[in-house]
């Protein structure tokens, strides 16, 4: 790229795009799609890798929103786009954009990779970030990496220790905004080990829901409002908190437009059908048929994701396949998919 009004445009355009995300998310596919555009019209540049993978991570957010064969074909292009942006990266003259395409290419991998393949992503994308003196994002790589560690079931000694001691670097570096963030997954993983007699309020130690939350609402924080919720959504299925379910799942869906293209949709979908499974014998019978024809919604989602990642999701649609079929009196089906679902989840 050698013009100098689409060269500039970029350097605008790039530092800004998680902003975007955060406060305007209606302008961010639009910025995205200019980027990428500047440099199909002009040739590559410094920044392009980033856009390519914006432009990635944008389909990956297809099969939410609009569930489809063709969602699915949008989610194996973002896999090829991450695969040109990573490539690209690599000339030295693109590395101011590492740590920021590193970051997005994380997201874009656990559609189609082994999830903890965009752990370590999230551990170079920090790296990349300190040598280019790109904080932010380095800071973002430790989110990233403490993100999907509980994800991937890592043992929570451990998660505790590694990104305690990460997140007094993400402090260190002056980014205090990524170190609170941080807490909530610190907080989420303490309440696990030590879960009290409210597990699911993050107050502790890490982090004091009561005193984030105001800020987090007047600026209209839509994906970490999700994540904290989802936290304790999380939380009150696996510590039996039944009478706040459905308030936490309600919340999160509240939120889902500040994270299209995140796992935080997996998890919504997943946790939300688990929760109104288990309290289906209490519903009347209306609400039951509400229950299993949004199940049937979140299925729809979980069975195109796992078509691309079976590794990372199909044991959640086994698991969520196998409550419907209890709760319906379908008891061998339930039986099956129980086995497939354990057997998913300890081969992955």
């Amino acid at each position: 790229m050698t013009d100098r009004t689409a060269l500039a445009a970029m350097e605008i355009l790039a530092p800004e795009m998680l902003n975007v995300r955060i406060a305007a998310p209606q302008l961010f596919l639009p910025f995205t799609y200019q980027g990428a555009t500047l440099s199909l019209q002009n040739g590559n540049g410094p920044w392009s890798s980033f856009f390519y993978c914006l432009v990635g991570f944008e389909m990956c957010g297809a099969v939410e929103v609009d569930p489809s064969d063709e969602s699915v074909g949008a989610v194996k292009t973002a896999n090829q786009l991450q695969k040109v942006a990573l490539d690209l990266v690599e000339n030295p003259n693109h590395a101011r954009s590492k740590a920021k395409t590193l970051n997005v290419a994380g997201h874009i991998q656990l559609w189609n990779e082994p999830i903890k393949n965009a752990l370590a992503t999230g551990l170079e994308t920090y790296e990349a970030g300190l040598e280019t003196g790109d904080l932010v994002f380095a800071a973002l790589g430790v989110y990233n990496y403490a993100r999907f560690g509980l994800d991937v079931g890592m043992n929570l000694d451990d998660f505790q220790r590694k990104v305690s001691i990460l997140n007094q670097s993400v402090k260190a570096i002056g980014q205090e905004f990524m170190y609170r963030r941080i807490n909530i997954g610190l907080q989420s993983a303490q309440n696990f080990m030590k879960p009290g007699s409210t597990p699911h309020v993050l107050k502790g130690p890490h982090f004091d829901e009561d005193q984030w939350l105001p800020d987090a609402v007047a600026t209209k924080d839509l994906n970490n409002l999700n994540y904290l919720v989802l936290e304790k959504l999380r939380l009150s299925f696996h510590f039996d908190c039944d009478d706040r379910l459905i308030e936490y799942a309600g919340e999160a869906e509240k939120y889902l437009e500040g994270v299209a293209g995140l796992i935080n949709t997996v998890l919504f979908r997943f946790y939300d059908s688990l929760s109104r499974l288990r309290l289906y014998d209490r519903f009347t019978q209306n609400e039951r048929q509400e229950t299993l024809k949004r199940v049937e919604g979140n299925q729809l989602r979980m069975r195109i994701w796992s078509e691309n990642a079976p590794m990372n999701f199909q044991h959640k649609y086994d698991l969520v396949a196998a409550e419907t079929a209890r709760v319906t009196g379908m008891i061998g089906s339930a039986m099956e998919n129980y086995e497939r679902a354990i057997k998913g989840a300890g081969d992955n």
